[in-house]
This record gives C-alpha cells, structure tokens and sequence, in this order.
C-alpha cells in the first residue's frame, strides 16, 4: 500500500482559489484593524482599554477556534464545515454593528470561531501543498489586496457616509458570499501520513519536536508584537498629533507592502536561506519597537515606519512555514501554523490592556518589545536545536 504523503494530492485552481477566499474573510477583521478599531474609538464604542479587550477577542477567538477546531470537525467533509465557519462569522459581523463597550467582545468572539474554523481549514490545504511556503505567500498576497480594498473603501467611503457599522456589515456580505463559493470548493482532505514507520511508531505522531515547539513560540511572540503595535495605529499618532488621516494612509500603505512582502517571499522563499533572514527581520522589529518608544514621531517617519512595519510582517511567514517545516519533517507544525498566529496576536493586546490607559498606550509598546526579543531568543534556540537539518525545505 502507497503511503505517500497526502500533501502531493493535486487539487484544482478551483480548489486553491476558493480556499484563498476562507482566509480572506477569516482574516479581513484583522487586516483592517487600524482603520477599524480606529473609528471605534472616535465613535465613542469603546475607549482604550476596551479596544485592546475588543481585539483581544477578535484573536483570541481565531486562534483557539484553529486549535480545538480538529476535535469537533472533520476534513471528511470540508463543505460543510466551511459553511458552518462561515455562518458563525457572518452572524458575529451583523450582530457587531448592535453592540458597543464590552458586549463588542461578544459579537467579535462568534465572528472570530467562525474565522478559526476557516483557518484551519485553510492551513489544512497549505500543508497538503509540496511548496507549502509558497503557497501561503501566495494566499497572504490575496488577503492583503483585499484588506486594501476594504481598508481603502472603509476609510474614504463606508465609514464617512455609512459609520463604522458599515465596515462590520461589509464583512459580513463577504462571508455570505464566500458560503455559496464553497459549495464548489474541495469535498474533502485525505489524513497526512506522517511516517511509513511500523505502527509502533504511530505514538510519534502525537507530538512535535522541541525545536518546532520553539519555532512556533517565535511565531507567537512576533504576532503578539505586530498586532499590539498595530491596533494602536490610532492612539500612537494621537499622541504625536499626527493626524487621523496621516494613520489611515499609513495603515492602508503598511497593507499594500505586506502583500508585496508576501509576493516577493513566495517567489524567493524555496531558494533562499530562511534563517538568517529571519534573524535580520527580528532585529528590526526590535529597532521598531524602540523607536516608537522614544516618542519622537514625525509624518515622515512614522510613514516609513509604517512601510517597513508591514513589508517585513507578510514577508517573514513563509520564512516561519520553513522553518516549521524544517523543525517537524512531519509537518504537524505547519498543519498547525495558524495557531501561533492568532494566539500571539490575541495574547499582545490582551496583556497590554492591563497595563495602558485610556490616554496612554505606551505601556503596551513596551509589552510589544518584550514580546520581539522574546521572540528573537525563541528563534535562535528554534535554530540551534535544529542546526542539523538542511536550511532549505525540500520541494517536490
């Protein structure tokens, strides 16, 4: 019997196209955090803390729903379990634009549960991929063109005429239409055969090499540090009196760079080393964060902040994919790689939200610099304990 990996199943265009469509709705929340969070609070929804609660919720929901996701639903039918996603998310969408204050976090836990199922789902088919990093350059490419489109119309159009309850409505449109999409997307995923070892291998499979562990924690840290700086666009700027528009256009310029990131790494990333640079990416996230903290912003500045804040976040991932890859031969890492993601960027806003003020956000900078060193050192022992591989992943 062939027991191949079930990661060199060949699936249509139709296929990989309509799973770009689950992680674009998945994720748009997230993608246009800045402008939406934002206008949350010059709606008066929710104040400082609030919002770090409110985001907290967005990620923390997303990342658990990815991680328990596999004990409720099964790949055997992937239609219905992306449908089931997909209607929480649209129902947590509408019934945002009723809540304000805390009871936000409500609505944006369903639509997040409904965004981890996706997720999952989506890095499911990632990891069934031969050149896995490449793929998820390439979805991540599609997700930002699209958080620029939303971010774009929320911020000229939707949320000037409409109010920021047009933006929760948008996505939740986009992830009704995405239900009846899926309808053609791929009936099921056959289980990875991780070994052809004898069955009493089969307890291996349980578990992950150190090295992944630590590869994944370095994921984690370096998301809690992104998403913290990212959804204090707005409260960072108010504070150097840049104005409201100046963060919007920086916010939507970081977007389009991270899908450039995400391009150029999908082309590159097979052929170049991933560790160092990811090494060099952490340290100038480490340089980022201490310059935010130094309080000295400028336009000019903070635009090419911005620029380099997101051409390195999109950029790194499929870096951090073979790296996983590299650590778990296996690949349970990647099948899994999602999680990390959203944890961390749940885990940066949460914590930060105990130490900030309604007029004060730079305790939470802080937070977002302990987290990339924290991160830096969870790569290097990723590396070390790993040094014994080829730093490039194989592609078939």
């Amino acid at each position: 019997m062939d027991k191949s990996s079930s990661r060199e199943v060949v699936f249509t265009n139709r296929d990989t196209l309509i799973m770009a469509l689950l992680m674009v709705v998945a994720y748009m929340a997230l993608g246009v955090a800045p402008i939406l969070y934002g206008d949350l609070l010059i709606a008066g929804r929710v104040n400082a803390v609030q919002l770090s609660h409110v985001a907290a919720a967005d990620y923390l929901s997303v990342g658990l729903a990815s991680l328990f996701a596999p004990r409720f639903f099964s790949l055997s039918n992937v239609r219905r379990t992306a449908i089931i996603g997909v209607l929480l998310n649209t129902f947590g969408n509408f019934w945002s634009t009723q809540l304000s204050s805390e009871w936000l976090i409500a609505g944006r836990l369903v639509a997040g549960a409904g965004g981890g199922i996706l997720i999952w789902l989506q890095y499911e088919f990632v990891a069934r991929n031969a050149r896995a990093e490449r793929l998820s350059g390439l979805y991540l490419a599609a997700y930002v063109a699209s958080a620029v489109v939303v971010s774009t119309l929320a911020s000229d159009v939707l949320v000037p005429r409409y109010g920021v309850n047009a933006v929760f409505a948008s996505m939740g449109v986009a992830a009704l239409v995405t239900g009846f999409a899926i309808l053609y997307g791929p009936k099921r995923m056959a289980p990875i055969e991780h070994s052809t070892e004898t069955p009493g291998d089969n307890i291996e499979h349980l578990t992950m090499p150190f090295a992944a562990i630590l590869a994944l924690l370095s994921v984690f840290f370096i998301n809690a540090f992104t998403a913290t700086l990212w959804i204090y666009f707005e409260p960072i700027t108010a504070a150097a009196n840049i104005p409201k528009s100046t963060s919007d256009l920086a916010a939507i310029l970081s977007l389009v760079l991270q899908g450039g990131g995400a391009i150029l790494a999908a082309m590159i990333a097979h052929r170049v080393r991933f560790l160092p640079v990811l090494i060099v990416c952490s340290v100038i996230y480490i340089l980022q964060a201490v310059y935010v903290l130094w309080g000295h912003l400028t336009i000019p500045g903070f635009l090419m902040f911005s620029l380099v804040f997101g051409g390195l976040g999109y950029f790194m991932v499929p870096f951090q994919i073979a790296l996983s890859a590299h650590c778990d031969p296996r690949r349970r890492a990647v099948s899994i790689f999602a999680v990390p993601v959203v944890l961390g960027a749940g885990f940066g806003p949460l914590i930060s939200s105990l130490a900030i003020s309604d007029s004060d956000v730079s305790a939470g900078v802080t937070i977002a610099l302990i987290c990339s060193v924290l991160s830096f050192m969870a790569l290097i022992c990723a590396a070390g304990l790993g040094r014994t591989r080829p730093q490039r992943v194989p592609v078939a």
